[in-house]
């Protein structure tokens, strides 16, 4: 292969809170995390309390067409148990980022923002990855892929993918997803959502937009209880 595994390393700790697991974190870079040498991203992740530790590895490989501020890398992701015993390959995954992005965070330390967190509340940690650059909406494009126990394995999630495509995604304090777009300034949509049964359902929608009353300029947010059929309307000053 032309992609070789083994590259000059360099360590890099950063910390990343995953409740009741182990703390999933990069552990290692190999090269520099943005620069056009090749770069390895190696967790050791317990993605249950009753399961073993893996080792997940992203490599990311430059292209020929990335620019000073867009890199644009061929990657791939290998898990692993601690004994070097495969898991699973993920191959062919694109990742693109801005290093000079207005709208997004880009950490210089992990550019591809590669995590693992429970996204759908089953009790196992989920893996996901950033996939193209972020634009003024605050969207954040990322693959996901959520830890199917049946199949001891990663299952790609479209679902999430989707909604990364439009607004960012993060899990709330609550576990739930939660997402976040920017539709004008001062225009912002908030959206909460809940697995039940296994399926992403909209729970708490919070809209705030600026709105003129009385010749005064105020903020109306509107949250919407889909779940429990409510809404309420909330005004404050601007």
């Amino acid at each position: 292969m032309r992609k070789n595994l083994a590259l000059c390393p360099a360590v890099l700790l950063v910390s990343l809170i995953s409740v009741a697991f182990t703390i999933a974190a990069p552990e290692k870079v190999y090269g520099s995390a943005i620069t056009e040498e090749p770069a390895a991203f190696i967790y050791t992740v317990q993605i249950h309390e009753e399961m073993s530790k893996f080792i997940a590895q992203l490599d990311m490989w430059p292209k020929a067409a990335s620019s000073a501020n867009l890199r644009e890398y061929d990657a791939s992701i290998t898990v692993m148990y601690e004994d070097g015993t495969l898991i699973q390959y993920i191959a062919d995954l694109e990742i693109r980022y801005r290093a000079d992005s207005r709208w997004v965070q880009i950490d210089p330390a992990n550019p591809a923002n590669f995590h693992f967190a429970d996204y759908n509340q089953d009790g196992f940690l989920d893996m996901a990855v950033r996939h193209a650059p972020g634009g003024s909406m605050i969207n954040d494009p990322h693959y996901f892929w959520l830890w199917d126990a049946e199949s001891e394995q990663f299952r790609r999630n479209y679902e999430l993918e989707t909604l990364s495509d439009g607004s960012s995604v993060s899990l709330a304090y609550d576990g739930n997803v939660r997402s976040f777009l920017r539709l004008t300034l001062g225009h912002y949509v908030q959206e909460t959502y809940k697995y039940l049964d296994g399926i992403l359902t909209p729970y708490i929608t919070r809209e705030r937009k600026p709105f003129l009353s009385g010749g005064v300029s105020t903020y109306k947010t509107i949250i919407t209880d889909h779940i429990n059929e409510t809404k309420s309307i909330m005004l404050e000053p601007f």
